[in-house]
């Protein structure tokens, strides 16, 4: 009886010892994949937004237009190292953390020449084809109010 439960024994690690490893194997890969995915949607983006952020803030000079993380529009007048002032009113500065700010505003480029005169001729064409609808004042779509007053002469 003492060799058959032995035996027994032995038979059983054995057949547990191959499905375990199978197992093991199926029940890490999908934590595996998860890790995975995790990294690819999640850390990755956010270390390169920390990176892009960090480029900025070191580029940033006096009197660049920036946007803070408060939705709040100021001009930088001086950095140090880990602050910033900016003004956000004429006369009016406070002073932030240099991390607050988020976004450096790009000025707006006027358009050449070239490309304000194709404009025009664009807007002028439009207001000749336009004109057939307007009114004596020049209001395009809108008629003109035409309410008379009585005249004073006139009651009865």
């Amino acid at each position: 009886m003492l060799a058959t439960s032995a035996h027994l024994t032995t038979v059983l690690s054995a057949a547990e010892n191959q499905q375990g490893g199978g197992s093991m194997l199926t029940m890490l890969l999908p934590l595996v994949l998860i890790g995975v995915v995790f990294y690819f949607l999640i850390l990755r983006p956010q270390k390169k937004q920390r990176q892009q952020a960090s480029e900025m803030q070191a580029q940033l000079v006096p009197g660049l237009d920036v946007m803070v993380s408060g939705g709040i529009y100021a001009t930088v007048q001086s950095l140090e190292d880990d602050k910033a002032e900016v003004e956000i009113s004429p006369g009016v500065t406070m002073t932030i953390a240099r991390q607050a700010i988020v976004r450096v505003i790009q000025p707006e480029v006027p358009d050449s020449p070239a490309g304000l005169a194709d404009t025009d001729a664009a807007s002028s064409t439009e207001s000749d084809s336009d004109d057939a609808g307007d009114d004596k004042d020049g209001a395009k779509g809108k008629a003109a109010p035409t309410a008379e007053w009585p005249d004073e002469g006139s009651k009865n």
